[in-house]
């Protein structure tokens, strides 16, 4: 009789646990280097501005991944109020945009799915050569609502979809285009008030460090915003809901300027390693579980009886 109900619980839990209906959820935004680069694989005559393409050992990145749902969307916040100007059409697997820009959630995607049990969806929404100061505030009515309304919409079509959805973190990488004398007061109040209007006073932050030597072209000799917004975002992570990416200046810039498609893949690696160190909790084990470890310690403890 015990050995039944041991058989018919293990059942059920497989059964139970074959059926996801819980999903995690991770946001995306920035400017050029979280929008991206070019991944075409060894593709000739692109825009020297995108970079080179994948390079043959990583061009299996920019097959269409189904272990994550994704969306995007591309902002120019002088086409405000209307800032998209190129989006998916609502979810689709993980994999470069139509013209071939892939930024950090390539790999960040991949990484995130292999973590989690349930369902991973991955929402990203960038505005190249932006400044957070002017044009990511809550008060500039630039970019800052359209990117709500793209998370909300978005968090919307999942709830119908899912019995949980649950949102884990902010991934955030901007700044050479700031001053940074502000940027510990400006994200900070984007961010908190992005918990707000989305109704996520848990939510957490990884912002990606800058690379120093971006634009200056000669190497250790870094712009002094840059120091600046570096020293900020130093500063933002000593708050608990907030970290960060650590150094990135061994990614190359194929341009003095953005990563190209394979060093966007080690900033994403970046980005999950600050989140799996910071914030990721291992679930317990549930309840079904331990009803069957139990189960076996006394059909065990009643045999040698």
């Amino acid at each position: 009789m015990n050995r039944l109900f041991l058989a018919t619980l293990i059942g059920l839990t497989a059964s139970a646990y074959a059926q996801t209906s819980n999903v995690d959820v991770f946001l995306l935004s920035g400017q050029s280097n979280a929008d991206g680069s070019n991944s075409y694989y060894q593709s000739s005559g692109n825009p020297p501005s995108k970079g080179p393409g994948l390079t043959p050992a990583n061009a299996h990145f920019a097959n269409a991944y189904s272990g994550v749902k994704y969306a995007y969307a591309h902002a120019n916040p002088a086409s405000s109020p209307n800032p998209r100007y190129l989006q998916s059409s609502g979810f689709q697997d993980l994999k470069p945009a139509t013209w071939g820009m892939m930024g950090p959630e390539i790999s960040l995607g991949r990484n995130l799915d292999a973590l989690h049990t349930d369902d991973v969806a991955l929402l990203k929404y960038t505005s190249p050569g932006t400044s957070l100061n002017t044009q990511w505030g809550p008060d500039d009515n630039l970019l800052y609502p359209d990117m709500v309304n793209f998370y909300s919409g978005h968090l919307a079509t999942l709830a119908t979809q899912y019995t949980t959805v649950t949102v884990h973190t902010f991934f955030w990488h901007q700044g050479e285009s700031d001053s940074g004398t502000t940027y510990v007061a400006d994200y900070a109040t984007m961010f908190d008030q992005l918990k707000i209007d989305l109704n996520l006073a848990g939510l957490t932050s990884v912002m990606g460090m800058l690379h120093e030597d971006f634009l200056s072209g000669t190497p250790g000799n870094p712009q002094s915003n840059i120091g600046a917004v570096n020293n900020a975002i130093t500063q933002l992570s000593m708050r608990s809901d907030i970290a960060n990416t650590g150094s990135l200046n061994a990614i190359p810039l194929h341009d003095q300027i953005h990563w190209d498609a394979n060093g966007q893949l080690t900033h994403g690696d970046k980005m999950y390693d600050a989140y799996r160190a910071n914030f990721y909790q291992v679930p317990e084990p549930s309840s079904s579980i331990l009803l069957l470890m139990s189960s076996s310690i006394l059909l065990s403890r009643r045999k040698r009886l």
